[in-house]
């Protein structure tokens, strides 16, 4: 059986919108819960967010494997929208497509990537959603932290 695998940039714009033009039109700092949804297959995880990631987080979600572009990346008044790519070291390359939308306390989104997955050798689309909420000011040990 053939093991599903988002990239992990993927999953990590999933949970956080990616522009924001006040402190005001944003997410809150804190712990946050996010399901995420792709092909049937469900995920739960814990987030700790920090006030001096919330800029990062939310202009260019990226990790240690994955390099990640967006040209394209407008929010504003509870709503988002992105285009862009990520890269892999190893070569990979998947079009990611998103949108969605926000609260200080909430965040919903749908996410398109292209290429990323291959099935029989064949790049497919998946399109995962996301439905993520803030539970509070206090992290708890098991929360992951965005970097």
């Amino acid at each position: 059986m053939k093991r599903l695998c988002i990239p992990a940039a993927a999953l990590a714009a999933l949970l956080l919108p990616l522009s924001a033009r006040a402190a005001e039109d944003t997410i809150r700092p804190g712990h946050w819960e996010a399901t995420y949804s792709v092909l049937g297959i469900g995920k739960t995880e814990h987030w700790c967010i920090a006030e001096k990631d919330i800029a990062k987080v939310m202009h260019w979600p990226s990790n240690h494997i994955y390099t990640c572009t967006y040209p394209v990346n407008v929010s504003g008044d509870g709503a988002f929208r992105f285009e862009g790519e990520c890269r892999s070291r190893k070569g990979r390359h998947a079009l990611l497509t998103g949108e969605g939308t926000y609260t200080p306390s909430t965040m919903k989104m749908k996410l398109r990537i292209k290429g990323g997955l291959k099935l029989a050798g064949i790049p497919i689309t998946v399109s995962p959603v996301m439905r993520a909420h803030r539970l509070g000011d206090t992290c708890p040990a098991d929360a992951k932290a965005f970097k």
